[in-house]
């Protein structure tokens, strides 16, 4: 399985130009003022990237890590499937063509097995009509490569909120159907005893 957590990006950046490296350094300030959600109580909030360019896999990575998200890697859908279901991480990022199943596939299966999973679809080849197919799927969004951070944190931020409203809104249900059970309960008790 190709899952790749990168502890530091200062390998990465010796091998980058300068230029580059004050770009990526750039974005990950400008994220961090954006007020860049990263953790949920005391855990650092898990995205899974699955991209098959190394060099944007890398990039992503590396902007994403220092902004603090704790992040699982995969570089094609088969891979991705399988460490979906075993870490089960609430944002999702994938390219659109993979080897093995594709973006759409991934979504498709991801959905099936958890809908309240966020996951954003990013491509540089896509067309129209894979926007729009992504979205009627459930993609929380659809991103253009080359992906601006900033962008990127704005619509991470928005999936882990809409993650949190999500789990509120089951916990309350819970609650209410416990609720109405007992009180259930209490009236039969109450008029058919």
């Amino acid at each position: 399985m190709s899952n790749l957590i990168l502890d530091s990006a200062s390998t990465h950046m010796k091998k980058m130009p300068f230029n580059s490296i004050i770009k990526e350094i750039t974005w990950i300030i400008y994220a961090k003022r954006q007020g860049a959600t990263m953790t949920t109580g005391d855990e650092k909030i898990k995205i899974l990237v699955i991209e098959d360019d190394p060099m944007v896999l890398n990039i992503v990575v590396n902007m994403l890590k220092h902004i603090g998200f704790y992040l699982l890697t995969a570089t094609n859908g088969d891979d991705a499937i399988e460490l979906f279901e075993k870490e089960r991480p609430p944002i999702v990022l994938t390219d659109i063509n993979l080897p093995g199943p594709s973006g759409i596939d991934i979504l498709k299966h991801i959905k099936s097995i958890s809908p309240v999973s966020q996951v954003i679809i990013f491509s540089g080849v896509g067309t129209t009509d894979d926007v729009i197919k992504a979205l009627r799927m459930g993609a929380s969004d659809y991103l253009v490569k080359p992906v601006n951070i900033g962008l990127l944190t704005h619509t991470i931020n928005r999936c882990v909120e809409r993650n949190e409203l999500i789990k509120e809104r089951i916990e309350r249900k819970a609650i209410l159907e416990r609720e109405v059970r007992e009180r259930t309960v209490w009236l039969r008790q109450t008029f058919y005893e």
